[in-house]
């Protein structure tokens, strides 16, 4: 799982928002 929040600085916020579906409470700790 942390590779994955490591990855999301990388990410679009288009692709946050799909990520929030999956991982909400990961995104918010942004």
């Amino acid at each position: 799982m942390k590779l994955t929040i490591i990855r999301l600085q990388h990410f679009s916020d288009q692709d946050r928002i799909d990520l929030g579906k999956i991982w909400p409470s990961q995104i918010c700790r942004r």
